[in-house]
């Protein structure tokens, strides 16, 4: 296996030894949810992650983002409707993995039940949903059976203008979007942290900055050795093994 990075080959040895004790792992699949603004660098992030790990033969469950690739584009014209339905999604993923008969040592969410709290801050501040019903859709969304699933929240963050400088490149025009505007990328970066501040005690967070695509092999880098942190930690080797 070719090393692009001193750090890599070191990444790499790391894996090598989770794969070979990955029977003693005590809770698989650990997971691991991508929540951000669209454009801060989730799905790229995760092809990255996703590809290390499939390299060194573990067996990954990392589903099509549900919010852009499977929600009825109907449903669009109500955010609410929109992003419940994406919940649901991100749900009925982590049941799968969970019960997949093959056993998955690792699943990777693009935008899961944490990113859909953040979409619910920001319906609350925009006055598109009472207090009361957020509550309740809150409480279903991390009754304990499914929120204790989620082992970390990686919360990607990046200025608009530079989203939307991603958004709008290599197309032939440049039109904002009811989300893909400036204005609202930059309420959903303060729903982000408000959301995750009020829920500091219940997710595990790594929050990476991507303003700088100079350093976004520094932050996979990064990534990948937190998720293996996670598979490290969950080894159980009796000790006359």
């Amino acid at each position: 296996m070719e090393f692009l990075t001193e750090r890599g080959k070191e990444l790499s040895e790391r894996a090598e030894k989770v794969f070979e004790q990955r029977e003693y792992l005590t809770k698989t699949p650990v997971m691991v949810e991508f929540a951000g603004t669209p454009k801060s660098g989730k799905t790229s992030s995760i092809e990255v992650v996703n590809h290390f790990f499939h390299r060194h033969e573990f067996k990954v469950f990392a589903p099509t983002e549900g919010v852009s690739k499977r929600t009825p584009r109907a449903l669009k014209k109500d955010l609410l409707y929109y992003n419940v339905w994406a919940a649901c999604y991100a749900l009925q993923q982590m049941f799968e993995a969970r019960f997949h008969p093959d056993n998955f040592e690792l699943a990777i969410f693009d935008r899961g039940i944490f990113d859909f709290l953040g979409w619910i801050d920001w319906l609350l501040k925009n006055g598109e949903i009472a207090k009361k019903d957020r509550t309740r859709i809150e409480e279903f969304i991390l009754l304990k059976p499914w929120k204790d699933m989620l082992d970390l929240v990686v919360l990607f963050e990046c200025k608009p203008a530079i989203a939307m400088q991603r958004e709008n490149s290599h197309k032939l025009i440049a039109k904002a979007g009811r989300a893909m505007n400036e204005p609202v990328l930059a309420e959903l970066n303060a729903s982000y942290v408000r959301t995750a501040v009020r829920h500091r005690n219940l997710f595990n967070f790594h929050h990476v900055n991507t303003d700088s695509e100079e350093e976004q092999d520094t932050n996979t880098e990064i990534l990948i050795d937190a998720v293996l942190g996670l598979l490290e930690a969950g080894i159980d080797k009796p000790k006359d093994k």
